[in-house]
């Protein structure tokens, strides 16, 4: 986690210094206490996060494996099943 902090900060930090704004490093510094209070509560909750969000990516957005057509033919029976 280390190294994508570092990463992320120096991106950040150029781009403040182009911009003479604050905005981006009070963005990444609030995003990075989230993520060290979740990693403290939680450890490996981040790697976790960050695997769900490579599955959820790999399956085009789709969080479950049945399809949106699926879904609305299921949703449709139990309508009609009253």
């Amino acid at each position: 986690m280390r190294d994508e902090f570092d990463a992320e900060w120096v991106q950040v930090l150029d781009r403040a210094k182009q911009s003479h704004s604050l905005r981006e490093i009070h963005d990444l510094l609030n995003k990075w206490q989230h993520t060290a209070v979740m990693e403290l509560r939680d450890p490996g909750s981040y790697q976790r996060l960050l695997e769900k969000a490579a599955q959820i990516e790999a399956a085009s957005g789709r969080t479950t494996s049945v399809s949106i057509e699926d879904m609305r033919a299921q949703i449709q029976q139990r309508l009609q099943a009253g």
